[in-house]
């Protein structure tokens, strides 16, 4: 794959510059800023809110391929966060990454590894059979196991954690769930009937009730997981190719955070006051990206159900098309509306 090495273009805005891209901004004229980890300090005070100034050019020099990047950045910034500059072997291959996000107790919602390894048994099979059986002496025979732990397991407490949300348990107590978990919202519509009717008016009438995710909660775990969001385009861009230096310069298409569509965003979000002129932040567009189709259960019956997917623009199509990267999130369960002979 080919390397882009980032310049900035001398432009009103700014001057030539080889650092390496940064993903936050900063702007000298609001006073020092100090850099620790991946966050910009101020370290005086902010002067009055006003308008951030037009965005400066930020270009890459052509590659062996004759393809070259245009970032559209704020002033005195640059861009830190390349993605196509972190991927290895093995976002190339079909192995799955490991999960970056890690919990406080690994053995959640159970204290200790030999009840998890006893209520995995339990639960990973319905009616127990000799092969069940095998697995459960291998679990005694593990050197880690201990009986003493098992026994001492508040086994209902366990259990009834584990099929809780994390807002449903006590403040610490779902420390190990690592999404806010599903909410269940009673949806109801305003039907009208003629005024010569029995019962004229508006009436309420109650469709279902709708599992669904937070959406927000959706996005906070992409952004904090740190394997993820090493794949995860803040900056788009718009990338041409030239065959020769006297060829004409072509655009190129083909990732959604690469469209005009995700520049005008981005550039529209740019342009808008900071909320907090004082200690300014780092303002990206996440793109959201739902689809929806009904899907039967099982192979023989009606039961069936209707998920509805969440999925980032911010990341690589040919990442999204690989089951094994699990980049499509169940968001939400939808309920047919039928008709019902008890409405009003």
């Amino acid at each position: 794959m080919p390397t882009l090495q980032h310049r900035t273009v001398a432009s009103t805005f700014g001057t030539a510059s080889e650092s390496p891209p940064t993903r936050l901004a900063s702007n000298p004229s609001q006073g020092t800023n100090v850099l620790e980890g991946d966050a910009i300090v101020e370290t005086t005070a902010a002067a009055a809110p006003t308008s951030p100034p037009p965005l400066s050019v930020l270009t890459s020099q052509r590659n062996s391929f004759g393809v070259m990047r245009k970032y559209y950045i704020r002033q005195n910034s640059t861009v830190t966060h390349d993605p196509d500059r972190l991927i290895t072997l093995r976002d190339l291959s079909n192995l799955s990454l490991p999960n970056g996000a890690r919990s406080l107790n690994p053995y959640g919602p159970f204290s200790n590894l030999s009840a998890l390894l006893i209520g995995d048994w339990y639960w990973n099979s319905n009616n127990k059979s000799y092969l069940d059986f095998q697995k459960l002496i291998s679990i005694l025979k593990r050197p880690n196991f201990s009986l003493e732990d098992v026994t001492q397991t508040n086994w209902a407490a366990a259990f009834k954690e584990l099929g809780a949300n994390k807002d449903d348990l006590p403040d610490g107590a779902g420390a190990w769930i690592e999404d806010d978990g599903w909410k269940t919202t009673q949806i109801s519509i305003d039907v009208p009937f003629h005024s010569r009717m029995k019962n004229s008016g508006v009436e309420k009438y109650v469709v279902g009730d709708f599992r669904h995710r937070s959406i927000v909660s959706a996005i906070k775990e992409k952004i904090l997981n740190p394997d993820e969001s090493r794949q995860f385009h803040y900056h788009p861009y718009c990338s041409t190719w030239k065959a020769s230096e006297a060829s004409p310069e072509v655009d190129l298409y083909g990732e959604l955070y690469a469209s005009q569509a995700f520049r005008d965003a981005h550039e529209e979000l740019q342009s808008q006051p900071d909320p907090t002129p004082g200690e300014p932040l780092e303002k990206v567009v996440v793109a959201l990206m739902f689809a929806s189709d009904s899907t039967h259960l099982t192979s023989f019956g009606d039961a069936q159900l209707w998920p509805c997917y969440l999925m980032f623009g911010n990341e690589s199509k040919y990442r999204r098309c690989q089951p094994t990267q699990h980049l499509c999130h169940q968001i939400a369960y939808f309920e047919k509306v039928g008709y019902s002979p008890k409405m009003p």
